[in-house]
């Protein structure tokens, strides 16, 4: 493993909050260019507290974040985390520009995770995507993409 990132990877899980907080706020300062950094800092270390804070940066980035979109539905479906996959579902609705794309794996990992965290987030992120589609509702927007 790269020195740097291992570096960077130790501060973005310290055990002090400050620390943790300097280091995301560093990348959050880079912007779209710190992406492909945290992509590898992922490829280099699997551990859940890793992720988890790679994707909570993710979803600071906003829109910065596109490419990360990918990654974050699949770990949104398929990790065995259940903080992990909650804030995946959180990062998503940070990122996404085009709602229409992630509602249906959404609804999918709503109806299949048994983690009411995770369903709580996922229902907090299609609160937000109905309304900027212009539906009164969660279960209005869930019939839309049936």
């Amino acid at each position: 493993m790269n020195k740097m990132v291992k570096e960077i990877i130790e501060r973005l899980i310290d055990d002090d909050m400050v620390i943790r907080m300097a280091a995301k706020y560093e990348f959050l300062g880079k912007g779209e260019a710190a992406v492909p950094v945290l992509l590898t800092i992922l490829e280099e270390d699997q551990r859940e507290v890793v992720r988890y804070w790679v994707y909570d940066v993710f979803g600071g980035l906003k829109t910065q974040a596109a490419k990360a979109i990918p990654i974050l539905l699949k770990s949104l479906i398929e990790d065995d985390s259940e903080r992990v996959r909650a804030v995946s579902a959180g990062a998503l609705g940070e990122i996404v520009e085009k709602f229409e794309d992630i509602v249906p794996t959404f609804l999918i990992a709503k109806n299949k995770d048994k983690s009411d965290r995770v369903k709580r987030t996922i229902d907090m992120v299609l609160h937000k995507i109905a309304g900027k589609l212009g539906y009164g509702s969660i279960e209005e927007l869930t019939k839309a993409f049936e």
